[in-house]
Parts: C-alpha cells; sequence; structure tokens
C-alpha cells in the first residue's frame, strides 16, 4: 500500500512538472515598470492608486462593447490591465487573457463565453500569482452612499474644499459650466428655478465658519460641481476641476494667486469653453454612469433634496437575470 502510495505522488510530481502552463510568460513581454515601484510589480488590493493606475490603462479604442461581466473596473478589480485591442495582462505574473467574444455569436452564445471570460479572471492568474483569489474590494468598482447623510456630507466637504482652494486666488476668470446640467440637478432636487440660486447659496453658506469667506464662485456652480464629484485645485495660471475616482482633470479658467508678483505678466486670457460636469468624467466613471445603480451625481441630488418637497418615488433599475440579482447582492455585502 506505501509502494502504491508513493507512485502515485511521484507520478503527480511528473505530470506537475511537464503540463504546461496556462498563461505562460514566454513570449509574452513584460509592460514598463511603474516609477514608484522598481522591480517586480507587487500585488496590493487595497491600494486605491493601484487600482486607478490600472483602470487607466482601459481606453475605447482597445475595450469596448463589453458586457457587465467584463467592466473594465471588474477587469482592473481582479489586477488586470489593458495592454492591446480585447487583451488583459497582470502586471505580477504577466499571464495574458484574450477577451475576444466572436460577434456571430448569439445573444445567449455571447453571454456564455462572457461568463465564462469573467471566470478567469480569477482562474488565468499563475497558481504562484497573489491576485488569484485576492481581488481589491467590490467598493472600488462603483460608488455607492449609505445614506443621504453620508451623501450630504460628501457635498459639504467638496464644497468646503472648494471654498478653501478659492481663497487663494487673488483673481478669477469666467467659469462656464453648462447650464442643462445645472437645469438638470435642480430638477432632480425639487426646487424651482426661482428658489434655486437662493438654496444653493444656503447650501454653501452652511459650511463656511464665517459668512465673509463667501467665495469668489458662483454658489449653483459650487454646488454643481460638487454633486457630481468634482473638488477644485490651482495649477500654474489656471484653476482645475478634478475627479479622485476617476482621476480626471479639466480647465476651469486662467487664475491669479496671491503669491503671484504686481510685476509678472497676466497670463493669456483665452475664450472659456464650457465645463459639462458629467461628460467631463471619463466614460466609465460612476460618478456619471453606473451599471447596477444610480450614478453618484443623482444620489447627491437626491440627498440634496429640498426636505419640505416630498421625494418622488423612483423606480430601481429592474434586474431580469438572476445572476444580476446576486451579483447586485454580493457588491452590497463585499465592501
Amino acid at each position: 500500500m506505501a509502494l502504491e502510495e508513493a507512485v502515485d505522488q511521484v507520478l503527480a510530481l511528473w505530470k506537475k512538472a511537464t503540463a504546461p502552463a496556462k498563461g505562460s510568460r514566454a513570449g509574452a513581454p513584460s509592460l514598463p515598470l511603474r516609477s514608484d515601484e522598481p522591480g517586480v510589480a507587487k500585488c496590493r488590493p487595497n491600494n486605491w492608486a493601484d487600482f486607478q493606475h490600472r483602470v487607466a490603462s482601459f481606453s475605447t479604442l482597445h475595450w469596448f462593447a463589453k458586457p457587465l461581466a467584463l467592466d473594465l473596473l471588474v477587469c482592473a478589480q481582479h489586477g488586470w490591465v489593458n495592454v492591446g485591442p480585447d487583451t488583459l495582462q497582470c502586471e505580477c505574473c504577466h499571464a495574458r487573457l484574450d477577451c475576444r467574444i466572436d460577434e456571430r455569436l448569439s445573444p445567449e452564445g455571447a453571454h456564455k463565453v462572457a461568463l465564462g471570460l469573467h471566470e478567469r479572471l480569477t482562474s488565468f492568474h499563475l497558481s504562484t500569482c497573489p491576485w488569484r483569489g485576492n481581488p481589491s474590494p467590490a467598493s472600488f468598482c462603483h460608488l455607492h452612499f449609505w445614506s443621504v447623510d453620508e451623501a450630504l456630507e460628501s457635498v459639504r466637504k467638496a464644497i468646503a474644499a472648494m471654498c478653501t482652494e478659492l481663497r487663494a486666488v487673488s483673481s478669477l476668470g469666467h467659469v462656464d459650466v453648462d447650464a442643462t446640467f445645472l437645469d438638470l440637478l435642480r430638477a432632480r432636487t425639487s426646487v424651482s428655478a426661482a428658489d434655486w440660486p437662493a438654496y444653493c447659496n444656503d447650501v454653501v453658506s452652511g459650511v463656511l465658519d464665517n459668512a465673509s469667506d463667501a467665495p469668489s464662485l458662483d454658489a449653483t456652480i459650487l454646488v454643481g460641481l460638487a454633486a457630481s464629484g468634482w473638488t477644485l485645485r490651482s495649477h500654474e495660471a489656471s484653476l482645475l476641476a478634478h475627479c479622485t475616482f476617476c482621476n480626471r482633470s479639466a480647465v476651469l479658467c486662467t487664475t491669479l494667486t496671491d503669491d503671484d508678483t504686481s510685476t509678472a505678466p497676466a497670463p493669456k486670457r483665452h475664450k472659456a469653453s464650457v465645463f459639462h460636469p458629467l461628460e467631463a468624467h471619463r466614460w466609465y466613471c460612476p460618478w456619471q454612469r453606473q451599471l447596477r445603480e444610480v450614478p453618484g451625481w443623482m444620489q447627491c441630488a437626491d440627498a440634496l433634496r429640498n426636505p419640505a418637497i416630498p421625494k418622488a418615488l423612483t423606480s430601481p433599475p429592474t434586474l431580469t437575470q438572476p445572476v444580476d440579482v446576486l451579483a447586485a447582492v454580493h457588491a452590497i455585502l463585499d465592501f
């Protein structure tokens, strides 16, 4: 009996040694090393900056028309970067995964292929790869406020941070925010057009310690930017809107700060382009688009809703497939 067990162990070791490695590194060029990660790339699932680095590798040129199971945020959650058309690669084990789905397949066939590829997001890593079965938190892939108070506090903190940034700006150029979005936000909060400016002033003044600290930017614009996930930062002679979720920055206007000398020539004024708070986000950003729940800006708009007006009933997105219902439950539990 002992002899048979020894033979089985030897055969198992031989099979393991001679079996072809799935996702072999042979012939697969590795990505350039990151500037902050000399040597071998690290697996840090809970690192938000690393997650953004992986997400930034995806582009509409190489990753488009993908089903829910292969959403780019889900791919980045499992440690993959986009290195070519329909191609993923792990920076740790350098395994490559081809995610092409034959367009000739029926919807049912394409769905089955997508589910199989989704499973490979975990299993296709090499057996020694730390990403295997160790993804980033599901909360990295969606934006969800657990309560109205949490969403409202997010808006208030963003406004306070923007007011602090604006105090260092002595001369602010013209800021043109898309009026259609501002009206859409107002309608979502159920505040009348006549009352909207005063309502936004009350929201902004509520976060200021001193009424004399009123910012130089219109209150409706501040509320609109804060409710759609933007903060402000000064860069050289410009005021930038920045989203920490999709890591997108856009120029709002030119500025002069208090540190600029009076003898320095004023920056050349360019005609300000209209800033659309939703379209300026990257296309995958949960502030303007989410697959399973309402976008972040709508959550904040609902939190800003005038308490004197009853909240309108809104229908949640319909989940028709059992797998969608199960995934929604997992998204709530895994945070």
